[in-house]
């Protein structure tokens, strides 16, 4: 199991400047949410999709994680068992250099069923400081109200 040290903050808008090294669809489903987050997930990129199974423990800054690809067979019959509406986003990677850092990978999401864009920055170490770009908005690592479980959980219907 790997650790997960990640930094995430609010974007008002995708700069039109940006140097977007890939994008890709992301449709993803929980099975579990809480400290323990279970959950499944499709990427369409290049018109080919890739399914995840993701196992996380903890919350905030860091994070225990496991994470392995799955077939598609897998991921539609979990799917049609939990019967639950995905989370969907649209998401950019935008590598940046950091005077700190050196190079990190910037990601960038847009969800599609809210109005937020959010920019997650995942670090090597928990000491290692990161300056944010100018367009990055106020920090909510650790904030519930903008965790994927949590924007997942306000789109289900009871």
């Amino acid at each position: 199991m790997s650790l997960e040290i990640e930094r995430k903050f609010l974007v008002k808008e995708i700069p039109a400047n940006l140097d977007i090294s890939d994008k890709y669809e992301i449709s993803q489903n929980y099975l579990a949410i809480g400290k323990e987050e279970i959950r499944i997930r499709c990427v369409i990129k290049n018109c080919i999709s890739y399914y995840y199974f993701t196992y996380k423990n903890g919350l905030g800054f860091k994070r225990e994680e496991f994470e392995c690809e799955i077939y598609s067979q897998t991921y539609d019959q979990i799917c049609d068992f939990i019967k639950t509406i995905p989370l969907t986003k649209t998401r950019y990677l935008i590598p940046h250099r950091d005077l700190l850092n050196g190079g990190l990978l910037i990601e960038l999401d847009k969800y599609n069923q809210f109005d937020l864009i959010v920019a997650e920055v995942e670090l090597l170490d928990e000491n290692d400081k990161f300056i944010p770009p100018d367009w990055f908005g106020e920090e909510v690592t650790g904030k519930k109200e903008y965790s994927n479980q949590y924007l997942w959980k306000q789109i289900q219907i009871d």
